[in-house]
């Protein structure tokens, strides 16, 4: 959601922005209780990353180019 937040600004929504809180919620609570996840974060997020892509240009119909091949944002932000 946060790609396709950045992506369509006049769709925002508050299903949207409650996606985006629970997504974070869930990581910080994953991560609370996996604290050894932390040390591979980079390599999840890119990973997450491509998949994000792919699916907000699925979702939005926006073409695949439309969203960065590279994240606009690190994992910290993302969270």
């Amino acid at each position: 959601h946060l790609l396709k937040w950045r992506a369509q600004p006049g769709r925002r929504s508050r299903g949207w922005r409650l996606s985006i809180a629970n997504a974070r919620a869930a990581i910080a609570k994953l991560l609370r209780e996996s604290p050894s996840l932390a040390g591979s974060e980079a390599g999840e997020f890119a990973e997450a990353w491509a998949h994000a892509r792919r699916a907000a240009a699925s979702e939005t119909g926006l073409e695949l180019q439309t969203f960065p091949e590279a994240p606009e944002f690190s994992p910290e932000e993302a969270k």
